[in-house]
């Protein structure tokens, strides 16, 4: 019986240990998206002051719904998690009951066999009718040993009640864990709700202004684009040379493992804090339904007022008007070249090096009393368009 209820304590050790790692993970998982969903919710309460209807507005409620979405999907698996280690506990604490019930029942025989024994033949007298001292001694043993054997098992039924009743603790104290995480989702569930009939409400309007405004928003990114590709080209060919030549920024030759290569995944963010609500490449228009666009880089939204930095030590190749936009800065890397677009204010000129600690330029929002504003940044090598994601260091 003390085997087999060992070999189960040991099966459902490992169980409840891997379930708390595993509860560890999601828990930090949810936290860094806590976190997001915070400073989502706070972007989206600047857009609030401004009676437009903005892209602004609906990217940010996009990124929210889809880290709620997130959230809620953690939330799951935490409940999955929590209610196996419910289960676990349920039967351990059931192993339990059944071993206290054998344990009092062995104990229980014990006694009675002790009761009827003295009523016939006292103790005493069993060991002094024996035949030989020898059996005497075997006899005051066999006494002793029935003795020793109630108190180990009264002493098991202690232990087993008190372990028995830790776990029925443990388990409640789990149970109200469950329960909270049945509560939180719920009420992620309405928030993603009303969120989501937000999201429809701003697509709406959006939809009835393209059609009020043309193509102009699309031939506005197509122009952007080709701007910045030309540019890069351009910059490979002619300008780079020049300006790497007069900068006093020095440059690894190998631009494979050296300089900026080697911080691949490792860059700071160029603005302190934000929000990325536009991702890299190939994705589905935020409000026309059956479009696709191309991002060559990756949207970040941030407040108003926010200053931007280089991500790397580099020699700023372009500053230039982008049609349909404000002011774009390319800075290059040696092969590599980062723009930082969408760009209000800019404090660096062509030619200048550029350090990761130092501001090019600071964004505003064109909208009234709209304190949000979106920055565009690419990342590229040589003329080849890299996802920026992928380079910039993750948000603890």
């Amino acid at each position: 019986m003390n085997y087999r209820l060992t070999v189960l304590f040991v099966i459902l050790l490992f169980a409840v240990v891997y379930a708390a790692a595993q509860n560890g993970i999601y828990n930090k998982v949810k936290l860094q998206n806590r976190d997001e969903i915070e400073l989502t919710s706070g972007l989206i309460v600047s857009t609030d002051e401004s009676t437009e209807v903005s892209l602004n507005k609906l990217l940010l409620l996009n990124k929210q719904i889809l880290l709620r979405k997130n959230f809620i999907v953690t939330l799951d698996k935490e409940l999955v998690i929590v209610g196996s280690k419910i289960e676990a506990l349920n039967y351990k604490i059931k192993a339990l009951t059944d071993y206290l019930n054998h344990l009092t029942y062995e104990y229980e025989r014990l006694v009675r066999f002790a009761w009827y024994s003295r009523k016939s033949y006292p103790n005493f007298m069993f060991v002094l009718a024996a035949n030989s001292f020898n059996q005497a001694f075997l006899r005051f043993k066999y006494l002793t040993r029935i003795a020793v054997d109630r108190q180990k098992n009264l002493n098991s039924i202690a232990l087993t009640k008190k372990e028995n009743e830790h776990q029925l603790v443990r388990i409640t104290e789990i149970k109200k864990d469950y329960e909270a995480l049945l509560k939180d989702k719920l009420k992620e569930t309405e928030i993603l709700s009303d969120a989501i009939l937000k999201q429809n409400e701003i697509v709406l309007k959006l939809q009835t202004q393209h059609i009020a405004n043309g193509t102009a928003e699309a031939e506005s990114t197509t122009e952007l684009d080709e701007s910045i590709t030309n540019i890069i080209l351009a910059g490979e060919r002619a300008a780079k040379l020049d300006f790497d030549r007069e900068s006093k920024v020095t440059y690894n030759n190998d631009v494979e493992t050296g300089g900026i290569a080697d911080y691949r995944g490792k860059l700071p963010w160029p603005v302190k804090k934000g929000v990325v609500v536009s991702s890299f490449g190939e994705q589905a228009h935020p409000y026309l339904k059956g479009i696709k666009v191309m991002n060559n880089g990756i949207e970040i939204s941030t407040n108003s007022g926010t200053k931007v930095y280089p991500v790397y030590e580099g020699v700023v190749v372009k500053v230039m008007k982008i049609p349909g936009s404000k002011n774009a800065i390319l800075l290059s890397h040696n092969n590599y070249y980062t723009l930082y677009g969408n760009i209000d204010k800019v404090n660096v000129s062509v030619g200048e090096a550029v350090f990761p600690h130092k501001a090019i330029g600071v964004l505003n929002s064109d909208i009234p009393k709209e304190k949000v504003v979106r920055m565009q940044f690419q990342v590229w090598y040589k003329n080849m368009k890299q996802n920026p994601s992928a380079w910039l260091r993750r948000k603890n």
